[in-house]
C-alpha cells in the first residue's frame, strides 16, 4: 500500500435518489457503500464513515494515528499523504496532498484532513471546497463543482 499507482474506490450517494458517487483513495478495491453526504462551508474536515476514514488514514506514509483523547487522527507533518479524491456526478475531484494535513499548532504534529463521521452524515468541508470551484444554485436546488489545478 501507499503507492500512487493504485486507485481504491469508496461509493457514496450525495442525496437520496442521486446518482452513485465515489470517493477515491489509494488501493484497488471498493472500501465503502452508498452513504448520504453533505457539502458544508462551515466545516473544516472531510468526515467519512468510520470504516472508510480508518482506511484512508492508514494510507498516509507512515499511517495516521487515532488520538482517543481528541477523537481525531493525527500525523507527523512530514508524512506522505495519500492521493485522495471524490467522484461527484462522474467527475473525480482530487484533494491537493498539501491539504490532506492541517497544522495543529504543535511542532511537527498535524491533523489528518479526513476524520471519522461517528455515525453522522459524511461531510465534505473546507478541505474539499478549497480544491474545487463550487456554485451553490439555491434557486435551481443544485450544486455544481469544477476541479481546480493543484497549487
Amino acid at each position: 500500500m501507499g503507492s500512487q499507482g493504485d486507485a481504491r474506490k469508496l461509493p457514496f450517494a450525495a442525496v437520496p435518489n442521486a446518482p452513485e458517487q465515489t470517493a477515491t483513495a489509494i488501493g484497488d478495491e471498493d472500501i465503502g457503500g452508498p452513504v448520504q453526504m453533505i457539502v458544508d462551508s462551515g466545516t473544516t474536515f472531510i468526515y467519512l464513515p468510520n470504516s472508510v476514514a480508518v482506511i484512508v488514514n492508514s494510507l498516509f506514509d507512515p499511517p495516521a494515528t487515532f488520538d482517543a483523547g481528541t477523537g481525531l487522527y493525527v500525523v507527523n507533518c512530514s508524512v506522505v499523504a495519500p492521493k485522495f479524491g471524490v467522484y461527484i456526478g462522474g467527475q473525480l475531484f482530487y484533494i491537493n496532498p498539501l491539504d490532506m494535513m492541517l497544522e495543529k499548532g504543535l511542532a511537527g504534529i498535524c491533523l489528518s484532513a479526513v476524520q471519522k463521521a461517528g455515525g453522522r452524515l459524511a461531510v465534505l468541508g473546507e478541505v474539499f471546497l478549497k480544491n474545487v470551484l463550487a456554485a451553490f444554485d439555491v434557486g435551481a436546488g443544485q450544486m455544481r463543482f469544477a476541479a481546480r489545478e493543484d497549487y
